[in-house]
């Protein structure tokens, strides 16, 4: 009989903890409190939950990404799943083996295994894929786009490249990345577009180093000399910034989404929407100092590389900019009506005002000046 109580007090403990963790969730969703929603899933990510709970989170960090993107892709890998879903324990078995083949550099094994996860997922998804499975397979994009640029399909690279919206947590990454598959390709239009996309405005002012590189080599290509060269400033003006400690680690969060959204979540904006009644003030002070903490140890451990990487780039873009030879020249890019009917969305790569949906959009409209100064030497 003892026994018997006992159970039933665990069990009565137990539904009455998961009811408060699902109200308080969805609570803290409904008032849009962000940090509040980061400390209560921290909290409970370590403790056994059911499915049900599970799902749930998942659920509300698709609609609530600011939550930060690395509590999102934490919970789907969550460890309670290998005993809740076999499916989702496939599909991350399917995902290491082909992690393990771009590794070993058997891109086009790895491709097809990342396309048939893709596939599936479109599949189990005939309404549209959900918000919470769409970071994770817009990961599955990404990782077909590299894998296919590891193999030398650069235009079918592009092409997956060119799929993956502005919303994706790496969506910086996805750009560098595609602009260097663009230079390779000898598509300008493309390179130069993705770099004005990494320019925008919800990004930082300052490029990685190689992206001023190629930023540099595709100008001098096209004979733009002058923008080459200002090009070369910019890059000079970030080096000088980094050294002198005016370019902080608050600059460096605002270069990528996925350490972008930490950031913003210890601004604290909206005060008036914070539930404390849920997460308490001394629980969200924490929270803010171990993202700050994390933040700036990691913007440590990347300067030294950043500022070597800065000083390289320097000289090769020193060198490229004084030697005319060593670049080669492009008189023609591709005919504006050939990228039109292949559906590219059309933005100057000097537009400085965009929308988000409009980053990974732009394409380079200008045309070479290579002909002008050979015509201008006759």
């Amino acid at each position: 009989m003892k026994k018997a109580i006992i159970l039933l007090v665990l069990a009565f403990s137990s539904l009455s903890w998961s009811a408060s963790f699902s109200s308080r969730l969805l609570a803290l969703e409904s008032a849009k409190d962000d940090l509040g929603i980061r400390v209560l899933l921290r909290e409970y990510f370590k403790r056994p939950i059911s499915y049900k709970e599970w799902k749930l989170a998942r659920i509300v960090l698709g609609r609530r990404p600011s939550a930060g993107f690395d509590l999102v892709m934490a919970w789907d890998r969550h460890p309670s799943i290998k005993r809740y879903s076999s499916k989702t324990i496939k599909t991350i078995k399917a995902l290491d083996k082909a992690d393990q083949l771009m590794l070993s550099k058997q891109f086009d094994s790895a491709f097809k295994l990342y396309q048939n996860i893709a596939r599936y997922f479109r599949a189990q998804s005939k309404g549209g894929i959900k918000r919470s499975n769409i970071q994770f397979y817009y990961s599955v994009l990404h990782s077909m786009a590299r894998a296919l640029y590891g193999g030398n399909h650069l235009k079918e690279a592009l092409e997956v490249y060119s799929w993956i919206p502005a919303s994706y947590y790496q969506i910086q990454q996805v750009l560098f990345e595609k602009m260097w598959a663009g230079f390779r390709a000898k598509r300008y239009d493309i390179t130069l577009g993705a770099i004005a996309s990494q320019r925008s405005a919800f990004f930082s002012d300052y490029l990685e180093p190689e992206t001023y590189l190629v930023q540099i080599y595709t100008l001098k290509r096209l004979c733009r000399k002058e923008q080459a060269q200002a090009a070369l400033d910019s890059l000079k003006k970030f080096y000088k910034a980094l050294q002198s400690g005016t370019f902080t680690y608050l600059d460096w969060a605002r270069r990528d989404l996925y350490w972008s959204s930490l950031q913003l979540l210890t601004e604290r904006k909206s005060k008036d929407t914070e539930r404390l009644d849920i997460v308490s003030e001394a629980q969200r002070e924490g929270e803010i100092k171990k993202i700050t903490d994390r933040l700036q140890k990691q913007y440590r451990m990347n300067r030294p590389t950043l500022m070597e990487s800065l000083r390289l780039v320097i000289g090769y873009s020193t060198l490229a900019n004084k030697n005319d030879k060593i670049i080669g020249r492009v008189n023609e890019l591709e005919d504006p009506e050939t990228l039109r009917a292949e559906g590219l969305e059309w933005w100057p790569a000097q537009d400085t005002e965009e929308w988000l949906d409009e980053i990974g959009s732009h394409v380079f409209v200008g045309k070479s000046l290579c002909v002008a100064d050979a015509e201008e030497k006759k």
